[in-house]
């Protein structure tokens, strides 16, 4: 995770963290440096992040 990116970062600071953000209509989400086979996911709320996640492409549950 950049530094600086948390549970509460607004999605404008995590878009400036992530300029490749991919934005989705459930949640958004961006290729970890260093390590392309997973990713970040951000869920937002009030334009801010809610939650977080990191997954493998091929993961078919969040949970």
């Amino acid at each position: 995770m950049r530094e600086g990116i948390a549970v509460g970062s607004s999605s404008t600071d995590v878009k400036a963290a992530y300029p490749k953000l991919k934005e989705g209509p459930n949640y958004s989400s961006a290729e970890v440096p260093q390590n392309s086979s997973a990713e970040y996911g951000f869920l937002f709320a009030g334009g801010k992040v809610k939650t977080l996640l990191l997954s493998t492409p091929d993961q078919t549950c969040h949970n």
